[in-house]
């Protein structure tokens, strides 16, 4: 009874791999945009059921200043402040470098490069939190960090700087990619770049 319980959960990890795997080639939007809201709502929902205050806190901050960019992002028409853009609307869009400060948002939207901006800033801070975090476990390992402080803790806030670093870079990624499809439909580009070569535009020849 057990080894057949074992058979069906392995086929059925499997199974759901080439679900998931026919899903993604088929329809890559609505795939990325699925994984992208699991990845966002499950942690947060678990945070609430698990009383997890501190990550809810900083969950809620990143939320409120990701659902802003995504705002600005999903904006039509695009405002101003994109460098050397290709497709151009009269009255819409102006490329090239911006002027003077007060061009660079529109109605306090953000425009195109400070959503850039934004996710270059939110990469490089995951990535260097997340190295932290990695250092100070390896540290703990070899028993460096014990010559200044005894204890368990010193570890686990190596793996929390670790997690938060990981998890909140992930998301970042992906709210990007999310955030430059919008842009470039909206410019009129077309479909995402794919292998380099840019999407062909409904008047693309």
């Amino acid at each position: 009874m057990h080894a057949e319980m074992v058979m069906i959960f392995f086929g059925m990890l499997a199974l759901m791999q080439v679900v998931l795997l026919i899903w993604r080639r088929m329809h890559a939007r609505s795939f990325n945009t699925a994984t992208l809201l699991g990845m966002w709502l499950f942690p947060a929902a678990i945070s609430v059921y698990q009383a997890f205050w501190r990550f809810l806190a900083v969950w809620t901050l990143f939320t409120l200043a990701n659902a802003y960019i995504i705002y600005g992002a999903s904006r039509q028409p695009v405002q101003v402040g994109t460098p050397r853009c290709g497709a151009t609307r009269p009255g819409t869009l102006r490329t090239g470098p911006v002027a003077d400060a007060a061009s660079l948002a529109v109605d306090g939207v953000p425009p195109p490069r400070r959503v850039y901006k934004w996710f270059y800033l939110a990469y490089y801070a995951c990535s260097s939190l997340g190295y932290l975090g990695y250092v100070v476990m390896l540290l703990e390992i070899v028993g460096i960090t014990r010559l200044f402080h005894d204890g368990a803790d010193v570890f686990q806030a190596g793996m929390l700087l670790a997690f938060y670093g990981l998890y909140f870079g992930v998301l970042s990624r992906d709210i990007a990619d999310l955030c430059s499809d919008t842009i470039a439909q909206n410019l009129g580009v077309g479909a995402r770049v794919h292998a380099g070569q840019p999407g062909s535009g409904a008047g693309a020849r």
